[in-house]
């Protein structure tokens, strides 16, 4: 028995559908099997013939393990305007959004009456119950190893990509998450430097996937504003915080000449 997830994609419009199959044939001659796609069948401009079908995944040795690998393909891209999927497996359906005439007349349904769930919160219990849900849930390196492979052939295209960029820009962190966030990185153990030595590695003979506005302003000069800013003395938490930190380095080094 084979068990394997595949991809179908119209040519014309760019539009996908990720699904899983089991097979008494290999994948690559099991290429008369097209995929259900009940949710895309439906649609008046949707022609099976010309679907492009491609392996993204093969060797899977158990269902349940591509029962998982579905799941977690098909979340990676639901929300993508060219996918097709009606739901993640084992997760619901997921709302694409609303067209125009519908968020009017939900407004006009809702405008004046109150949220039922106001002023109500979550009782420390129900956080708990839905923490503990997400927990447990153990991903095998197999599994994880067939996920890279399967994620290195995905590329974003620009569009993707600038949408994303924006999303950054305008995320805003909070005091506490950045309190949070310090904390965490004062108790990591210091790189060793074998580590240091493997991401210099890997990123030699890498260039840096800047879009050419980046590109412009790092080549841009410094305004004074800037300049004043990189001159303004380093305040005394900050310095305390570099001797530290060089005070770390300098016993992991030791400790690696010990060994």
């Amino acid at each position: 028995m084979y068990y394997y997830i595949y991809k179908m994609t119209d040519p014309n419009t760019g539009e996908f559908y990720i699904g899983r199959r089991k097979s008494d044939i290999e994948p690559e001659l099991d290429f008369k099997y097209r995929g259900s796609m009940s949710s895309w069948a439906k649609e008046e401009t949707f022609n099976k013939d010309i679907l492009i079908k491609e392996i993204l995944i093969k060797g899977i040795e158990t269902f349940e393990e591509l029962c998982e690998l579905e799941s977690v393909m098909i979340g990676e891209v639901i929300k993508d305007p060219l996918n097709k999927n009606a739901h993640v497996p084992g997760k619901g359906f997921v709302c694409r959004g609303h067209s125009e005439e519908t968020k009017r007349k939900l407004s006009e349904y809702f405008t004046g009456r109150p949220n039922p769930n106001y002023p109500k919160k979550l009782s420390d219990e129900a956080r708990k119950n839905m923490s503990e849900a997400c927990k447990g849930r153990i991903i095998s390196d197999e599994t994880k190893e067939k996920l890279s492979e399967a994620m290195k052939k995905r590329k974003l295209t620009d569009e993707h990509k600038k949408k994303i960029g924006e999303s950054w820009k305008t995320r805003v962190v909070s005091d506490d998450t950045k309190k949070k966030l310090s904390e965490i990185a004062k108790s990591r153990e210091p790189m060793s430097n074998e580590t240091k030595d493997k991401i210099s590695k890997s990123l030699k003979g890498k260039s840096l996937n800047l879009s050419e506005s980046e590109k412009e302003r790092r080549r841009s000069p410094k305004s004074e504003e800037t300049k004043q800013k990189m001159r303004k003395p380093k305040s005394p938490e900050h310095i305390a915080k570099i001797a530290e930190s060089k005070r770390r380095n300098k016993e992991e080094r030791d400790r690696s000449k010990d060994i």
